[in-house]
């Protein structure tokens, strides 16, 4: 998860500025470095709204959830706005990703590999929400 605070029109913050997640709660890190809160949040984990880490997020603040965890019920009472974004990959992008991670460019942060037959492990792991990175199914030997 990444969180954003543009403090002023215009301005762009450092990477390093940027609140980096350790051990403690994420929201708790980014009201520890953006005491008001953040103005948005992008959230790639979160397969449901109670973990996404609202507390993050002023009150006004927009969410976005790339696994539909933003729900217009959880969003409201928080006083916050989202939306969930859905995406359809096109094989040109996916080639690409694909050549890059070959070439060792682009790293993918690989957390298990199974085999095909167990495939439907893996995705109980990633619907479970606590495995984060990317599972692979290996089709062969």
């Amino acid at each position: 998860m990444h969180a954003l605070h543009v403090p002023g029109v215009g301005e762009r913050p450092q990477l390093s500025d940027l609140p980096v997640h350790t051990i403690a709660p994420v929201a708790d890190e980014i009201r520890a470095a953006y005491p008001d809160g953040v103005d948005a949040l992008i959230d790639l984990v979160a397969c449901a709204p109670d973990d996404l880490p609202l507390a993050a997020v002023r009150r006004g603040g927009t969410v976005a959830s790339s696994l539909r965890a933003a729900s217009d019920q959880a969003l409201a009472a928080a006083g916050l706005t989202g939306i969930n974004i859905i995406v359809m990959p096109a094989r040109e992008v996916i080639s690409s990703l694909a050549d890059q991670v070959m070439a060792g460019t682009l790293k993918a942060d690989v957390t298990d590999v199974l085999p095909l037959d167990r495939a439907a492990d893996g995705l109980a792991a990633l619907a479970s929400g606590e495995t984060r990175g990317t599972i692979v199914a290996q089709v062969g030997s």
